[in-house]
């Protein structure tokens, strides 16, 4: 099985899980009239089984993930394009905060300065985000290529 294959099947199972779950709550109280049926509800234990089950399957379906991740430097790759995201996301807040300089309610006598330099913030920014979308590129390749 390939890593985006693994990925796909991953989440397909987190979302899975996240739908046992829910009905199976729903499924603890019911609420009926006396006078009428008690209406046929799925048994919330047998859900919550089958819950446990997926989620063996996930947290098996992990452990393979990082161990190919480890064996071929994605987790490397992985943290360094987070890295990079986070890093152009500070400076786009930076960049951000500069556009609201003089608005509002201000004495006469006040004066609003720019402390940064705003197109270098930007181009640092900019900078981040492409190393970011390189590292994204390369990880996504070996995802379709990668063995578990």
């Amino acid at each position: 099985m390939k890593l985006a294959a693994a990925f796909a099947e991953r989440k397909d199972i987190k979302r899975k899980i996240q739908e046992l779950q829910s009905l199976a709550t729903s499924n603890v109280m019911i609420e009926y009239r006396k006078d009428e049926k008690k209406p046929e509800i799925e048994n919330p234990m047998i859900l919550m089984d089958e819950v446990v089950k997926l989620s063996e399957r996930e947290s098996a379906l992990t452990v393979q993930i990082n161990l190919a991740n480890n064996r071929n430097g994605l987790m490397e790759k992985s943290n360094q394009r987070d890295m990079y995201r986070n890093l152009s996301q500070y400076y786009r807040s930076l960049v951000n905060s500069s556009r609201g300089i003089g608005r509002g309610y201000r004495q006469e006598d006040m004066l609003c300065e720019c402390t940064i330099d705003v197109k270098e913030a930007t181009k640092m920014a900019d900078s981040y985000a492409n190393t970011a979308r390189k590292l994204d590129l390369e990880i996504q390749e070996l995802d379709w290529t990668v063995e578990l």
